[in-house]
């Protein structure tokens, strides 16, 4: 494993996001005082895409954007295509919400699978 990064600093940033969706409750609770309707998951979004990118550059010296974009497209335009047959419409609210918690899903499942990876390269 060629890891240019520290380890602590980068498990620093593996573990982050679990932590913060430990906290997730209180996060959510300081998020309703200030009236927003964001969720700590949303705020994750867009952090675990970062940190999967570098992550995978640094492991695998790939760039994984492209990659990441056309799964998580395929699985937009796929909940697009069973919503507008199954209900012969497609209502953009319940759409992009779907579509975010896949987006979600698809994004830690990714973040698990590469500290598995890590994590097994350090044992073997």
């Amino acid at each position: 494993m060629d890891m240019t990064v520290s380890d602590g600093f980068w498990w620093f940033f593996y573990f982050l996001p679990i932590i913060i969706l430990l906290f997730s409750k209180k996060i959510n609770r300081q998020f309703k005082l200030v009236s927003l309707t964001v969720r700590a998951v949303d705020i994750l979004i867009p952090y675990l895409i970062i940190v999967n990118y570098i992550s995978v550059q640094l492991l695998f010296d790939v760039n994984s954007i492209p990659y990441i974009i056309i799964l998580l497209s395929i699985s937009g335009m796929l909940i697009a295509t069973y919503q507008t047959f199954r209900k012969n419409s497609l209502i953009l609210y319940v759409f992009f919400r779907l579509w975010w918690r896949v987006v979600f899903l698809v994004l830690i499942t990714l973040h698990f699978l590469i500290g598995i990876w890590v994590a097994l390269s350090y044992v073997l």
